[in-house]
């Protein structure tokens, strides 16, 4: 069963979190936790001695990151906004066989991972999303961050500058009423890779944002 609602995902460097506004709500609800932007590949043994590869995203993969530091991918979404390029990829183990992953597959699998909690926490299949990126990105970045989602059977209405959802989520819920005249605010967004500010003017209801 589909759900109506979108999700909004913050793909951040160090982690990466997932909320979602429903009719009614006075704020956007975070869904869990804020989940470590970190994917980890490793091969172990069941208790018969049988193989297993396993692809873990989030808390899982960071934990066992110093075991297992080669195959422990923590930039797959740093670089964006930093001379990202869609196409370069990472090296990894894993079935004992070297893989090449590109990062769009690896930006996929914590987009599919926030999609799954949100599923879980909505009752139904999420289809719609907006996502944050850096104010940085290129055109060609935030094409890959949309290519990533469609991965997941996820359609971005979307790709939002972060000091721009910033200053949305901040000022654009229940703000406009008090703002009687014309008003210019600069938001800044402090992220763990990259820093970055956005011109937002309030009139009228409504919000521009430069």
């Amino acid at each position: 069963m589909s759900t109506p609602y979108a999700i909004g995902i913050d793909l951040g460097a160090h982690s990466s979190s997932v909320a979602v506004l429903r009719p009614g709500d006075a704020a956007p609800q975070l869904i869990g936790s804020a989940v470590p932007s970190v994917v980890a590949f490793r091969t172990i043994e069941d208790e018969e001695g049988v193989a297993r590869d396993e692809i873990l995203v989030g808390e899982a993969a960071r934990r066992q990151a110093a075991a297992n530091p080669l195959n422990t991918i923590f930039d797959a979404k740093s670089r964006l906004g930093l001379h990202f390029d869609p196409e370069s990829s990472v090296t990894v183990v894993h079935g004992k066989v070297k893989k090449k992953l590109h990062r769009i597959n690896v930006l996929a699998l914590i987009i599919e991972k926030l999609k799954k909690e949100a599923e879980a926490f909505l009752g139904g299949t999420v289809k719609n999303a907006i996502i944050t990126v850096p104010s940085s990105c290129s055109g060609a970045e935030r094409a890959a961050v949309r290519d990533a989602a469609s991965l997941c059977d996820l359609n971005v209405w979307r790709c939002m500058g972060a000091a721009e959802a910033t200053a949305v989520a901040l000022y654009g819920v229940g703000a406009l009423g008090d703002m009687e005249n014309e008003t210019h605010m600069v938001v800044a967004d402090v992220g763990a890779a990259t820093t970055s500010a956005a011109l937002i003017t309030f009139e009228d209801d409504v919000i521009e944002v430069y």
